[in-house]
Formats: C-alpha cells, sequence, structure tokens
C-alpha cells in the first residue's frame, strides 16, 4: 500500500511511464492530491507558484495536535470523504507547501471540507529555529547506547506559530527546499527559539512543554517510589502507612 509521503513524493512524476504503472489503488490517490494542489493554485496570487512540498505524518513527525480528540474532523464532502477512504485519515497526514512568496499548512480532509489552510508569508518570519534533539537508548544488557536523533522545525509570523518535528532526512529536504526560494532565503535559520512576546516564549515553547512533561512524570515516579518504601519498607517521608496498615 502507498503511503502518504510515498504519494506526495511520486506527484512531480505523476506522468511519468512508471507512474502510470502503478497500482489503481495508487493511482487514485495521485489524482485527488493533484486535484487538491490544483484548486490550492487557484486561491494562490496571480504571480504565485508552488515550488515543492514537504509531506508530514504522525508516523514520521508529531501527532501531539493531530491523533485522538485533536486529531478528530467530521468529512462531509464528496472529495473529503473519497480522501478519508483512500488514506484511512483525517487529520494525521498534512502538506508544508512551498511557493516563491509563503509556506502553506494543509491538512487534506479539512481543504476539501472547507478550503482551509494556513499562511506563512517569508517576509512575516523573524527567523527560523531549527534545532537538533538526541536521545539515549541502551540495551537490554546496558552495554550499547543507540541514539535517536530528530530536529524542531519552529517558527512565528503574522499567522501564529508552527511547531514540527523532523526526521533527520526531511531536515535535509528542508534545507534544500529554502536554497531554491530566494524570499525564503532571506529568513535567517539557526538554533535559537524567536517569539515576539514573553509569554509566547514560554507557554508556546514545545521544547519547553516536552522538559515540563519530563519533570512531572519523574515527580509522580519519585512520589510512586517512596508511598511504596513507606508501606511495604516502613521508611522514608511515608514510613507511618506502613504501621498505619499494620494496624488495620
Amino acid at each position: 500500500m502507498c503511503t502518504f509521503s510515498e504519494v506526495i513524493q511520486m506527484l512531480p512524476e505523476a506522468d511519468a511511464p512508471d507512474t502510470q504503472a502503478a497500482t489503481p489503488a495508487t493511482k487514485e490517490k495521485l489524482a485527488i492530491m493533484q486535484t487538491m494542489l490544483r484548486e490550492l493554485q487557484t486561491k494562490l496570487a496571480v504571480d504565485e507558484e508552488i515550488i515543492d512540498y514537504l509531506p508530514l505524518t504522525n508516523a514520521n513527525n508529531t501527532a501531539v495536535e493531530t491523533s485522538g480528540w485533536m486529531g478528530l474532523s467530521h468529512a462531509t464532502k464528496p472529495l473529503a470523504q473519497q480522501y478519508m477512504q483512500l488514506f484511512d485519515d483525517l487529520r494525521g497526514n498534512r502538506l508544508l507547501l512551498f511557493t516563491n512568496q509563503r509556506m502553506l499548512l494543509v491538512f487534506p480532509v479539512d481543504f476539501f471540507e472547507a478550503g482551509r489552510f494556513t499562511s506563512y508569508f517569508y517576509q512575516d518570519i523573524p527567523g527560523i529555529m531549527l534545532r537538533q534533539n538526541k536521545a539515549s537508548v541502551w540495551t537490554r544488557l546496558l552495554k550499547k547506547k543507540n541514539e535517536a536523533s530528530w530536529y524542531v522545525l519552529d517558527f512565528q509570523s503574522k499567522a501564529g506559530i508552527f511547531s514540527e518535528t523532523l526526521q533527520p532526512f526531511q531536515k535535509e529536504q528542508f534545507l534544500k527546499i529554502i536554497a531554491k526560494i530566494p524570499a525564503a532565503q532571506a529568513v535567517p535559520i539557526g538554533s535559537r527559539l524567536r517569539r515576539k512576546n514573553k509569554f509566547d516564549q514560554i507557554v508556546n515553547n514545545f521544547e519547553y512543554g516536552l522538559k515540563v512533561g519530563y519533570f512531572f512524570n519523574f515527580l509522580w515516579f519519585l512520589l510512586l517510589l517512596l508511598l511504596l518504601l513507606g508501606v511495604f519498607a516502613g521508611i522514608g517521608p511515608f514510613h507511618g502507612l506502613n504501621a498505619w496498615l499494620n494496624l488495620k
């Protein structure tokens, strides 16, 4: 089965012989995404053209706001329903499109349903954060450490804040696309998070939210450990629980 990312990669060569030899299901997926791009082109400025696109999915990228309750959507229009059936998806797949004037974030099901998408004009973006993150994973015998790596792509414009995780290969794709667009090259790219005010700097900060989450998870684990020590061993700040339970 051809995935959303694979279909997007095939779009530039949709008329090539190899693509034409694809399965009927893949051709249907290609056709509906071509329809989306054609409709989207009609909503752009006269002198605006789509340069490239970067597919984002729950499998390769963050799924914080695109799965569970936050990933729900209601498809009533024929094209929205067709997309949902072909890709078995609501809001897990999204497309970051690059034109010569802006970036557009498009959720296909939302676009087919209501024509919705979000625009981030390059001239309104003071800077782009593209920072590497690493996590160490030890094997079962604690002899070998495997290191996972990903990148956080983050920027703010008049349209709002965009924050997403990228795989290393997607980071390279992003930089190659930016290099093709003069207006995008004027936007500085670095490791510093840029926000318009202190409130957004703290509250709307993806990495800060992760750190806070890790901290509270550690506190819950520590509390549970102290409770267990108090109940079963009679030591620690909850040592009285051991005697109280014995009395009962």
